[in-house]
């Protein structure tokens, strides 16, 4: 009867091993495929005709800066975001910023992305003040608000 009761519990111990190192396998391909997984579901669902959210992500900037000439102060915005369809960048789409709080408030002109989902402002002219130039801290909005980030000049 005791050898049957070690039996038993080794038993239960070789399955809970055996299902730990399954697990930690499947763990570890999910880490390494994951993203090109997500990237084949958002090009299924898009094709099936349903929308796939835009992912927006900050990679250079923001930066204001003031320059003072003639009397004007002009406040000018440097920045790129990059444009992500489920990992895939996404090419020719329309990104607007908006520029608020500070004395630079104001809206750059929109742009479009490029071949690599980049969409850039390189000095960009954001309010044009009468008088000299103030500091201050803005925050910049991203597609309506998708990203945020403060900026203090």
């Amino acid at each position: 009867m005791e050898t049957q009761r070690r039996e038993k519990g080794q038993g239960l111990v070789e399955y809970a091993l055996l299902l730990v190192m399954i697990a930690v396998v499947v763990l570890g391909v999910l880490v390494l495929l994951g993203p090109q997984i997500s990237s084949v579901y958002s090009r299924v669902i898009s094709h099936l005709g349903g929308t796939v959210p835009h992912t927006y992500t900050i990679t250079s900037g923001p930066t204001i800066t003031a320059s003072y000439s003639s009397g004007i102060c002009q406040y000018s915005l440097t920045m790129q975001v990059r444009v992500t369809d489920g990992g895939s960048p996404v090419s020719g789409e329309a990104v607007s910023v908006s520029v608020n709080g500070g004395p630079a408030a104001g809206s750059p002109p929109s742009t479009t992305t490029n071949a690599s989902g980049i969409a850039s402002w390189s000095n960009v002219g954001v309010k044009n003040a009468g008088g000299l130039c103030q500091s201050g801290t803005s925050t910049v909005s991203v597609a309506n608000g998708a990203v945020t980030r403060s900026v203090h000049y």
